[in-house]
């Protein structure tokens, strides 16, 4: 049974297939450049390398499902994927977050503390272990109480996958605690990072000399910049992409929403939301490309 007319199906499958197809191809592209082109192999693009690679997880893990799940009623995937896809979900956003931050700290000693500077390609590797850990630590919860069961639809019976908490403010205390430690905790330190990062370069460098050629020439401090500016862009695209998702999980949870309402965001805004934040797996690449030639090419 469809929860829209034909013409808004049509239009979020367009919005849906395009989306996937470009996260899936520009995010190989990056993967390859990195690992084909020696002086790519850094570790600031070890960790680029690791957001390209959660951008295809979560197109190839969630973006199906997520649409299957706008346009109809019921749950048509069975046990197994009930409790994968959300936990999915989860995996690939935290893990890309938790990465951003740790870009971020790359670049923050790298400037401010260059001398200290000791992210090397095993640290970085181990780091990223640690990313993977703890979203998936983070998962667990919405993998344990996800069940695929029975319900009633207009007189119809149906399965459908739905959160099954064992405690009536379960629920709100998980989203409050992903919210912090999966969106506003991460975002707060990549901002104050950054945000002494420019303090640093604004009093250490001349103006005019920023700006560097995008052959990759200039002063170490230069190409440093060029990077931060890079990854400043792309956290920033990451938290407007996911803020309407993050925003509908507490109005569901804390806004007291009429059922009218519930089901209007349900339907209509939640489909819009999703689909902007699997946008923002798209649109790296490009970010990527804009500020390095070889990608680019």
């Amino acid at each position: 049974m469809l929860k829209h007319p034909t013409a808004v199906i049509a239009v979020f499958v367009v919005g849906y297939v395009i989306t996937f197809m470009a996260t899936m191809i520009g995010n190989i592209i990056v993967c390859y450049v990195i690992l084909k082109i020696p002086h790519m192999r850094n570790v600031t693009n070890y960790f680029v390398f690791n957001l390209a690679v959660s951008d295809m997880l979560s197109a190839i893990f969630c973006m199906p499902f997520t649409l299957v799940d706008h346009v109809i009623r019921g749950w048509p995937f069975g046990e197994v994927m009930c409790k994968v896809f959300p936990a999915m979900q989860i995996i690939t956003v935290s893990a890309s977050l938790f990465t951003l931050v740790a870009i971020a700290f790359d670049r923050f000693y790298a400037v401010v503390h260059p001398m200290a500077h000791t992210f090397t390609s095993t640290v970085a590797v181990r780091v990223i272990t640690l990313v993977w850990v703890m979203a998936i630590i983070l998962s667990i919860p919405i993998f344990v109480v996800q069940e695929n069961k029975y319900d009633f639809y207009n007189g119809m019976v149906m399965h459908v996958c739905a959160e099954n908490w064992p405690f009536h403010n379960s629920r709100r205390i998980f989203t409050a605690s992903l919210l912090v430690i999966s969106y506003l905790g991460p975002l707060t330190v990549i901002t104050v990072l950054y945000t002494r990062i420019g303090l640093e370069v604004w009093f250490m460098m001349p103006p005019g000399v920023v700006k560097i050629r995008d052959g990759g020439h200039g002063t170490p401090m230069q190409r440093k910049v060029k990077v931060v500016k890079m990854m400043v862009a792309v956290g920033v695209l990451f938290s407007l992409s996911y803020l309407p998702i993050f925003t509908i999980m507490m109005l569901a949870d804390f806004g007291n929403l009429t059922v009218d309402q519930a089901d209007f965001i349900y339907i209509w805004i939640y489909p819009i939301a999703n689909w902007l934040s699997y946008f923002n797996n798209s649109i790296n690449p490009i970010v990527y490309g804009y500020f390095n030639r070889n990608i680019r090419k």
